[in-house]
């Protein structure tokens, strides 16, 4: 005779509550371990945000490691929410939203159907360093944008992170910028890419980083821990030192960006950015760093999707067309690479003339 389905039930009831007992009491001993773990062996700086602490010896700069936290893909990225006081130097004023973008109101993900939105990715230049955000080159494009356009809806976002490269760009579209749903995405990199740090491009270095992070609870400090005692360990000492990105591995990231870019129904846009050398008494017009040449020539012979627009952006003749009559010190800050506002707004202007035909054309398109 079988038992009642009563009995069989507080069997299994019986079974299940050591298990249940033994599981939330191994549940418990983990986070308490981890919590232990986290107080113990904090999760190290990436070693690119180390190397760029170590070089902000300039008092101008030195505020900068104030604004920003690491980040396991992009080195690392501004704090949410930072308001600085007007009279601070030479960061003030908004520095950032709660998205960590240079913008004073949330940009909503789901782009308004009658909306243009273009997505600017750069460093300090984009950001507007010494600038208030009003100033920047990208809001300078969405007011004259908005104006040309007869007041139709426009939002230029503003994703420019100081001391960024364009690897970095990569990753922050690739993780969330596409998330905005751009109608074209303009890249402003090229000056940090040349620097030397150690014997890793960026690439390289943020695929070693990967590697030492566990496939399974990669957040979980206790596991990476575990993780990396398991794996060989993997410096950077001792290798020639190196650029962030070659020009030739430059390029291919910028074709990278470019085909990702149409394939979420994206313009993509090279935004050539000059400095104070491109202006020094003696230099040659066509003379320019190896970054400038890779970001020209790869978008000469390439149009946006209206088939008109230039895929580049070139602003060398035109900050050397602006510096006749004027010195350095008019256009660009002491330190010779930051554009003054009337640098970002004749550069604003420009790129408006540009790519007004595109933006006409973008409307007028099924999608919108």
């Amino acid at each position: 005779m079988n038992p009642p389905t009563s009995v069989k039930q507080s069997r299994r009831t019986d079974l299940w509550a050591p298990v249940l007992a033994v599981s939330l009491a191994l549940a418990g001993l983990l986070l308490a371990t981890e919590m232990v773990v986290r107080w113990l062996a904090p999760e190290p700086v990436p070693i690119r945000l180390v190397q760029l602490g170590e070089e902000l010896t300039d008092t101008d700069r030195e505020v900068f490691v104030e604004l920003i936290e690491p980040d396991s893909d992009l080195f690392w990225r501004l704090v949410p929410d930072i308001v600085l006081p007007d009279d601070d130097w030479p960061f003030f004023g908004r520095i950032s939203n709660h998205q960590r973008l240079r913008e004073d109101h949330e940009i909503p993900l789901k782009r308004p159907k009658d909306e243009l939105r273009l997505l600017f990715l750069g460093a300090s230049d984009t950001f507007g360093f010494k600038l208030p955000l009003e100033a920047s080159v990208v809001d300078e494009v969405e007011r004259l944008l908005r104006a040309q356009l007869g007041g139709h809806p426009v939002e230029c976002i503003n994703a420019g992170v100081p001391g960024y490269g364009l690897f970095q760009g990569w990753q922050l579209l690739r993780r969330e910028g596409f998330d905005y749903e751009p109608d074209l995405v303009v890249v402003n990199f090229g000056w940090n890419d040349a620097t030397e740090r150690d014997g890793l491009s960026d690439i390289q270095l943020h695929a070693l980083q990967q590697a030492m992070r566990p496939p399974v609870l990669a957040n979980s400090r206790l596991m990476t821990l575990i993780w990396q005692l398991l794996r060989p360990p993997r410096t950077v000492e001792g290798r020639t030192p190196r650029a962030r990105l070659w020009s030739s591995e430059y390029g291919d990231l910028l074709a990278t960006m470019h085909q990702a870019s149409l394939a979420h129904d994206a313009d993509f846009l090279s935004y050539v950015s000059a400095s104070s050398r491109n202006i020094a008494p003696g230099f040659s017009p066509d003379l320019r760093t190896g970054y400038q040449k890779v970001q020209y020539e790869w978008g000469r012979d390439l149009t946006l999707r209206d088939a008109a627009t230039p895929a580049v952006f070139d602003t060398v003749p035109l900050l050397q067309d602006m510096a006749k009559g004027r010195g350095q010190l008019e256009l660009y800050f002491a330190d010779g690479s930051h554009p003054r506002r009337i640098v970002n707004e004749r550069m604003a202007e420009a790129f408006v003339e540009q790519i007004l035909p595109w933006a006409k054309w973008r409307l007028a398109s099924e999608r919108h």
